[in-house]
């Protein structure tokens, strides 16, 4: 029933994001997304960004400052830039907001909010330049031998016979 319900919450933020008359482009942006899925460059590459996702909207629950008990609402959003060129790897973004249920006032709802913008080609090539050291360094752990190619776990992982 909380699986269902997490997923039919999570149908109804999408589309509330996806009207322009609820939530304005500028607000949308700041939150680190675009609102069509699109060809778009990023680092130079040509890709394709998709839509945007709401993955989960669920219930925290919390002890406030006066030690009553407080429910806030985790909401968790990505979307994710795949570019053209094959083995380029893919680029995500996202947001996780905390929202204030029992907060009055619309603008004082988010009390909290993480984002990681998927249009940052900051992000995007640091993100590459890390990917690119991690596969170097595994390489090396595992591939990397002095005695001309004979350890085992390295064999193994290359089709290749003792």
């Amino acid at each position: 029933m909380a699986y269902r319900t997490s997923k039919a919450n999570a149908y109804k933020f999408w589309e509330w994001l996806r009207s322009p008359d609820q939530v304005p482009d500028d607000e949308l942006s700041a939150l680190g997304f675009y609102r069509e899925a699109q060809e778009m460059t990023l680092c130079s590459m040509r890709g394709r960004l998709g839509g945007i996702e709401v993955h989960s909207v669920r219930p925290a629950r919390r002890i406030g400052p006066d030690r009553q008990s407080r429910t806030d609402l985790v909401v968790e959003i990505t979307q994710t830039f795949r570019p053209s060129a094959p083995d380029s790897g893919t680029f995500r973004g996202g947001c996780t907001l905390l929202i204030d249920l029992e907060e009055t006032n619309p603008e004082k709802r988010i009390r909290y909010f993480v984002r990681k913008r998927v249009g940052s080609s900051e992000r995007a090539e640091q993100q590459k330049e890390y990917s690119q050291h991690i596969a170097q360094t595994l390489r090396a752990a595992y591939f990397d031998d002095p005695d001309g190619g004979k350890e085992p776990f390295a064999l193994l992982h290359q089709n290749r016979c003792l």
